[in-house]
């Protein structure tokens, strides 16, 4: 392979530009015919940067009007120029996941979905390297040019009113990509899709059925997927829009039908009574850290939000009293180190080994007595040293191996309600 070498510097990072090389290094410019002469064993690297924005505006343009196949295409071409945009690596994805929506092919669906909660898993992996999603504009100002037409306008405002450019996107990326991931996984939770009605003779009687829970429960696999992503960005980052994508995820969530999710042992009434407290706690972060001068312009939103906090925390004492005063349906309690080392007892690592303990561990008398023994112990280490660092880091090496072992054997990483046993 031939490359070039700056005679001037030594460097090899020479971009084609306008027709003429240059090198990145000390900026030296060099003709097609002494770019020739300068050749020697190794590549050329090419600006293509234009070739991504255009196909990044297509792929844009298709995901706003739902032509999936054609959004895949495009956000796959960026994923090959630049495999670190990390919009094009979750819409590729989302892409896919949409397309077999579309299909009576559930074995495909549970692949593409799995591919995709994959993908948001390291959503604050590229957040915190800002490899691709850029910085945001942060400014004092109560008005900022338009990147387009030029003229003054607010700060906080979402689109240009004088030339219909989409400010978030040319100021403040961030804000735009989550706010567009947790619009459009919203949608899907409540989209139409594709299902299976089987019919199974029982007597005299013809009973019909349907395989529905099947994809609701991918889709909250996507949506806990997203708010635990989003929650640990938040932990070292605290932005208004981040809070604002969790709730608008909520507001869509809580519009989903969520039909049947009790064959895949999932609660229906409990992931209703979780929305309801990723809700609340998002309206509390985004009234928090918004910027007081975007409250100023907009009362009535302000008004509204504070009104629908008042009835969640209500909602959810409400529940809390009712829960009291209801008999355990178990006594098996709860994953107390491994839900102290990863942070939430619904998450992918803490559903695959409370699958292990209701569907192996249970099943034995040995396992049971193991069961009880764990149960009688890990609340006292947890309350003494859960919140350590070496307690957890201690702990966390050996549950990674033991669930990624658990994952290789079939057990699965989605949503699980615990059994009784």
């Amino acid at each position: 392979m031939k490359t070039l070498t700056c005679e001037m510097c030594g460097s090899n990072d020479l971009i084609k530009q306008e027709g003429l090389y240059i090198c990145q290094h000390c900026g030296t410019k060099y003709s097609v015919e002494e770019a020739k002469k300068l050749m020697i064993e190794g590549t050329v690297k090419i600006d293509n940067s234009d070739a991504v924005n255009n196909n990044l505006i297509n792929a844009r343009k298709a995901k706003d009007i739902g032509d999936w196949s054609t959004a895949a295409k495009y956000y796959n071409l960026v994923k090959q120029d630049k495999p670190n945009n990390y919009e094009a690596d979750f819409y590729s994805a989302f892409s896919e996941a949409q397309i077999t929506l579309r299909e009576l092919d559930n074995p495909k669906r549970d692949s593409a979905f799995n591919v995709l909660m994959k993908r948001i898993e390291t959503l604050d992996v590229a957040y915190k390297t800002q490899i691709s999603i850029g910085e945001d504009i942060e400014t004092p100002k109560s008005t900022i040019p338009c990147p387009k037409c030029a003229r003054d306008i607010p700060y906080t405002a979402n689109v240009c009113p004088f030339c219909g450019l989409d400010i978030r996107q040319k100021l403040r990326p961030n804000e735009y990509l989550f706010t567009s991931m947790a619009t459009d996984i919203g949608k899907m939770l409540t989209s139409s899709f594709s299902f299976h009605i089987i019919k199974q003779e029982q007597g005299f009687v013809i009973k019909t059925f349907t395989d529905e829970y099947i994809t609701y429960t991918l889709f909250y696999g996507v949506m806990a997927y997203f708010k635990q992503a989003v929650d640990r960005i938040l932990k070292t980052d605290d932005k208004p829009y981040l809070h604002k994508a969790i709730l608008i995820l909520c507001d869509y969530a809580q519009k989903s039908p969520w039909k049947e999710l009790e064959k895949a042992n999932i609660s229906r009434e409990k992931v209703l009574s979780s929305i309801i407290e990723w809700k609340t706690n998002a309206i509390m972060g985004y009234l928090r850290t918004q910027n007081p001068a975007y409250w100023e312009t907009h009362p009535n939103e302000k008004t509204d939000l504070e009104g629908e906090l008042t009835a969640n925390r209500q909602a959810i004492e409400k529940e809390k009293a009712t829960a009291a005063n209801s008999p355990t349906k178990s006594s098996k309690g709860g994953c107390y180190v491994a839900t102290a080392v990863y942070g939430s007892y619904d998450c992918p690592q803490v559903w695959t080994l409370r699958r292990y303990r209701d569907n192996t561990l249970a099943g034995t008398w040995h396992g049971r007595a193991f069961i009880r023994a764990y149960y009688a112990v890990s609340p006292t280490l947890v309350k003494w040293f859960g919140d350590t660092e070496w307690f957890k880091r201690m702990w966390k090496g050996k549950l990674d191996r033991m669930v990624a072992n658990l994952q290789k054997k079939g057990y699965e990483s989605t949503p699980y309600e615990d059994r009784n046993w």
